[in-house]
């Protein structure tokens, strides 16, 4: 299994009248501090959202907080947690395009003493929201 592979599921797009709600997985091997993944955009189709624009739990059954606020943020990711990210924005019924870019920032793994190794990573899959 890819990396990768755990971060769209079927199930992962779910939308009500207000907002809709991607469910990711963390595409890394291990767990990652949000400040290394609070850099993710969302594509639904042709509209991107921002990390001001999508809201996370980083804590299990706590706040909303907006994901450009983690910048910098040492709670960790767990790699085996699906974390929900909401964007205040209906999604139609039917299949879509979503696309989610990272840009992980690896905190133990050097470029050189005072530079951390960072990486893109881009996953896109059709998903339906029902």
């Amino acid at each position: 299994m890819a990396f990768t592979d755990q971060v769209l599921k079927p199930e992962s797009l779910v939308s009500d009248s207000a907002s809709t709600y991607l469910t990711l997985g963390l595409p890394w091997f291990r767990s990652l501090p949000w400040g290394g993944v609070s850099n993710i955009t969302v594509s639904i189709d042709d509209q991107t959202f921002e990390p001001a624009q999508l809201f996370v739990q980083p804590e299990a059954n706590g706040e909303w907080v907006q994901l450009s606020s983690l910048s910098g943020d040492d709670r960790e990711w767990f790699v085996q947690d699906r974390k929900t990210f909401r964007i205040d924005t209906p999604t139609a019924l039917g299949m879509h395009r979503v696309r989610a870019n990272f840009h992980l920032i690896m905190p133990n793994l050097m470029l050189n003493p005072t530079q951390p190794i960072s990486f893109p990573s881009t996953i896109e899959k059709e998903l339906t929201v029902q």
